[in-house]
């Protein structure tokens, strides 16, 4: 048996795992976040167009006499110097200075304060039209949002079953792959069973440092010494932490940890969307394939066992 196309058969296998994984990650972190609905406060004003003509009238008044009380008290010193010097008198009231003088003042202030409430008024609601019409936008931009999430999810549910699935089948087939053996012995010792030191294998054989995975100067000989130096990232975290720094040491676990990345970065941004699913239906083709080609060397193996 190739053991090199063995090792890199365990390599993809393992590799479309991991994708899988990170695949079903990526939707239980994204999937409670979509089609939430945000609270969007309300302006504090009415609405200016839910109200009547009668309560704008009203409205008016009541600023204008606010206004006509602010306005009153400098045309109180006004009308004083007035009457001071003209001593002005109003018909009906010219037994009652003060009263005159109070009513005078009054009326003179309502004249000025009524304009001023009425463009007061006018301005408020149309800051208030303003308001509630982006309030509205907001709402209809959420409701929108939500909309198209809530599809988004839909679609998720339907992916993550799928790739859930997927990744059953194919950690089934890896477990198998793992365990195969030649002459009663397993081809891959179980402490190596992480695409870290598959990887590594495959690099030590492809470029003929060594020729067999067992002996004083094999793959595991040369995979334990450069751990113990230092040389190599062994844990798979700290590989992916630490990725641009193995290019040199670890190429060919580089660029399959690079290929996993790519691609578990493209689907997940396919998941986002509703219709275009391209890149998942180019990705299951891959698994099936390599699901296909892994049963093939199982079975031939099998066979080359026993025979049948």
């Amino acid at each position: 048996m190739d053991v090199l196309n063995y090792l890199k058969q365990v390599v993809k296998t393992q590799k479309e795992i991991i994708i899988l994984q990170n695949l079903i990650n990526a939707i239980d972190r994204e999937y409670p976040k979509l089609g939430v609905e945000h609270k969007i406060k309300e302006p504090s004003n009415s609405n200016p167009n839910e109200e009547g003509i009668i309560y704008k009238f009203l409205t008016v008044i009541v600023i204008g006499l606010v206004y006509t009380g602010v306005i009153a008290i400098p045309f109180i010193i006004i009308t004083g110097i007035f009457y001071s010097i003209f001593d002005y008198r109003l018909p009906i009231l010219q037994d009652r200075p003060i009263l005159r003088f109070f009513v005078t003042d009054l009326i003179l202030s309502g004249i000025l304060a009524l304009p001023c409430a009425y463009l007061t008024t006018k301005s408020e609601n149309k800051q208030s039209k303003e308001a509630w019409r982006k309030y509205y936008e907001q709402v209809s931009i959420q409701k929108s949002r939500i909309n198209q999430e809530v599809a988004v999810k839909q679609n998720m549910e339907r992916e993550r079953q799928k790739l859930f699935d997927k990744w059953n089948e194919t950690k089934s087939l890896l477990d198998r792959l793992y365990n195969m053996e030649i002459d009663n012995r397993l081809i891959i010792y179980p402490k190596y069973r992480n695409i870290v030191p598959i990887t590594m294998f495959i690099e030590y054989l492809d470029s003929r440092r060594c020729s067999e995975l067992e002996g004083p100067e094999g793959a595991y000989n040369i995979y334990e010494n450069e751990a113990r130096l230092n040389v190599i990232i062994t844990k798979l975290d700290m590989v992916i932490e630490r990725l641009d720094s193995i290019r040199e040491n670890q190429y060919y676990l580089y660029e399959t940890m690079s290929e996993i990345n790519k691609k578990s970065d493209v689907i997940h941004r396919e998941l986002l969307k509703i219709s275009d699913n391209t890149q998942m239906t180019a990705f299951y083709s891959e698994i099936t394939a390599s699901n296909t080609s892994a049963l093939a060397m199982i079975e031939g193996l099998r066979v080359m066992k026993y025979g049948v």
